[in-house]
């Protein structure tokens, strides 16, 4: 006899759920303590753990589905033989065209050509993420409703927090000239352990470090200087960072011009970084997931796209081989 799978209870007050998603597909394999799908209420999201055995013969609820406490969501039965592959979720069959002869000559909406499939929200307005996927946005301040509110197929990942936490150059920069690459965070994040309990140098003076080297390297000049900045700190300014170990490196407390600005947003959510009003080339550097994504932008007329494909190549370089800054 198979083994029923319902709606939980979750909450004392609770009267039914959603399937935000299902981890096992019609015909997979299921062990007890595996994560069978994901299950939202009105307070969380949480993962459902499988009871039994065997092998997932039948699902009854797909994915956004609100279903009462207590009813049939899946079956797991003792034999694949089992399995009833018409019982998986299929998405809505699309409606056939109508044709050419049955439109009428004068319907702007037939000219516009057949209509574009949408999006099916869940009822009561809530939004189908995976717990992960709601914790690292609540982490980074990111507004998951604005993810649905854009038409981004529900139940959300990880993976789709991309689409709200790497706004593009242009959103960011203006009119502008800027490009942007992204690297894995980990090596750096190591190199910057490492380099904080010997020197006690924090992230900003280590990117700022990086930013002179790289604008050195790039643009053949002989001093450098950079402004940098981070959320809830003060502007520092360092001159020359790359000519001195990151040990004895100090902020200068002499006003310059700045020949680049970093703005480390590492340690927050991403936020937009403008072009200064100094007209001084722009780097920030700023989270997304396991990587790093540095941008650099310049005013019109500043920086050719060149030079900045340069700078921002060196500094990534270094952001990837943090010990080929020490060379």
């Amino acid at each position: 006899m198979p083994h029923e799978v319902i709606m939980p209870a979750l909450g004392m007050a609770q009267d039914s759920g959603v399937v935000v998603a299902w981890h096992k597909a019609v015909g997979d394999t299921v062990a007890t303590g595996d994560v069978l799908l994901e299950v939202e209420t009105d307070k969380a999201v949480m993962e459902i753990e499988a009871q039994a055995d065997g092998f997932l013969t039948e699902l009854r609820a797909g994915e956004g589905a609100d279903v009462p406490v207590g009813q049939v969501i899946a079956l797991i039965g003792e034999t694949r033989d089992e399995v009833d592959l018409k019982s998986a979720p299929a998405p809505a069959p699309e409606a056939a065209p109508p044709k050419a002869t049955d439109a009428p000559k004068n319907d702007p909406a037939s000219a516009a050509g057949p209509p574009q499939p949408k999006t099916v929200q869940p009822a009561g307005g809530r939004v189908l993420a995976s717990p992960k996927a709601r914790r690292l946005a609540a982490e980074r301040g990111i507004d998951l409703g604005r993810l649905a509110a854009s038409g981004h197929p529900q139940p959300f990942h990880v993976a789709d927090l991309e689409h709200l936490a790497e706004p593009s150059a242009a959103a960011v920069f203006g009119s502008g000239t800027a490009v942007r690459a992204r690297v894995r965070a980990s090596t750096f994040d190591e190199f910057l352990a490492l380099i904080g309990q010997e020197t006690r140098q924090d992230a900003t003076a280590v990117l700022s470090a990086f930013a002179s080297g790289a604008v050195r390297k790039a643009m053949g000049a002989d001093r450098i200087v950079v402004r940098s900045s981070a959320p809830s700190a003060p502007p520092t300014t360092f001159v020359d960072a790359d000519r001195c170990g990151l040990k004895s490196l100090e902020a200068s407390g002499l006003p310059a011009e700045a020949d680049i600005i970093l703005r480390d947003l590492t340690a927050t959510r991403p936020a937009a970084s403008g072009i200064d009003s100094s007209d001084a080339p722009v780097l920030s550097v700023e989270r997304a997931g396991a990587h790093l994504v540095a941008s650099i932008a310049a005013a019109p007329g500043r920086l050719d796209d060149n030079q900045l494909l340069a700078c921002l190549d060196e500094f990534t370089g270094r952001l990837e081989e943090p010990l080929r800054h020490l060379l």
